[in-house]
C-alpha cells in the first residue's frame, strides 16, 4: 500500500503569479502538483494552502503583505509571515514606474547561473522583462501582452509567414497596432491567428527594445506565447532561448 504523500512532503512551493499553483515536495523532487483560481485577499490564499505545518515557500503574494523593495537591488530575501514565507516583490518608478510580485524565477536563474547578465522574460497575464547583471535586477517593463493574447487568440493552426510579416510591419510601425488587430480576422483562420500573434509581439518588442537588442534573453512560461516571443526574438537577431518555468520558479523557492 503507498505511504500518504505528506509523509514523504518535507516542504510546498507556492506561486500565486497568474493563478495558484502548488507543488508538494521532497527535496528537488515533485510529488504532487495542484492549481486554482488566484487568491484576491491573504484569507483566500491561506484557505487554499494545505493544514500543514512544514516549510511553505510563496512566491507572487507580495501585494498581499505591501512587501516591495526597490530595483536596482539582489533578489530580496524571504519573509516570515506566520506558518509561510514569501518572497517580496520589486519595484521601479523610472523609466516607467512598475512593479513585479513574482520573483521566483529571477531568484531561480540565479540560482543555477549566478554570474548571468542579459534579461529574463516570464510571460502570463503579465510579460515581465528583467535585466539581471552581476547578482541583480537593474530594471524592469511589465506588458499586458499575455492578457490580450488571451483574450483575442483562437485555437487553431498558425501560418508562420503571415506572423513573420506582421511582426516585422508592427515592429517598424507599432503606431498601427490597433489597425493590425482590427484587420487580423479578415484573413483566413491560420493567418488571422498568426496576424494577431505578429501584431502584438510586434509592438512587443518596440516596447522593449533596449531590454533584448545585443543581450542575452531567456524567456519562460506555458502556451504558445513563449515559444512566438523566442522566434520573433531571433528574427532580430536577438540571443534567445526558452527556459522551462516550473524548473526557474522551483529553483527560485527552493534557494530562498
Amino acid at each position: 500500500m503507498p505511504r500518504p504523500i505528506w509523509r514523504e512532503m518535507d516542504w510546498i512551493a507556492v506561486d500565486r503569479s497568474s493563478r495558484l499553483r502548488l507543488w508538494r515536495m521532497s527535496g528537488t523532487d515533485v510529488l504532487d502538483r495542484a492549481e486554482a483560481p488566484r487568491p484576491e485577499t491573504r484569507d483566500a490564499l491561506l484557505a487554499a494552502l494545505p493544514d500543514w505545518p512544514g516549510p511553505v515557500r510563496v512566491s507572487g503574494a507580495a501585494d498581499l503583505w505591501g512587501l516591495w523593495v526597490p530595483v536596482p537591488c539582489a533578489v530580496p530575501a524571504p519573509v516570515a509571515k506566520g506558518r509561510m514565507t514569501v518572497l517580496p516583490g520589486l519595484t521601479q518608478e523610472r523609466p516607467l514606474p512598475d512593479a513585479t510580485a513574482g520573483t521566483a524565477a529571477v531568484a531561480g536563474l540565479l540560482a543555477v547561473h549566478p554570474q548571468f547578465d542579459g534579461t529574463l522574460v516570464t510571460t502570463g497575464a503579465r510579460t515581465v522583462w528583467t535585466s539581471v547583471s552581476a547578482g541583480e535586477v537593474t530594471d524592469m517593463r511589465s506588458t499586458v501582452t499575455g492578457r490580450l493574447f488571451a483574450s483575442l487568440d483562437r485555437p487553431g493552426p498558425l501560418d508562420m509567414p503571415a506572423f513573420d510579416e506582421t511582426l516585422r510591419a508592427t515592429l517598424s510601425r507599432p503606431e498601427t497596432l490597433a489597425a493590425q488587430l482590427a484587420s487580423a480576422p479578415l484573413a483566413a483562420p491560420d493567418q488571422a491567428r498568426a496576424r494577431l500573434s505578429g501584431a502584438l509581439l510586434g509592438a512587443e518588442l518596440a516596447a522593449t527594445k533596449p531590454w533584448w537588442l545585443g543581450r542575452e534573453v531567456l524567456v519562460a512560461g506555458e502556451g504558445d506565447l513563449p515559444a512566438l516571443l523566442v522566434r520573433a526574438l531571433q528574427a532580430q537577431g536577438a540571443a534567445a532561448r526558452f527556459l522551462p518555468e516550473e524548473d526557474l520558479l522551483l529553483n527560485g523557492l527552493r534557494s530562498r
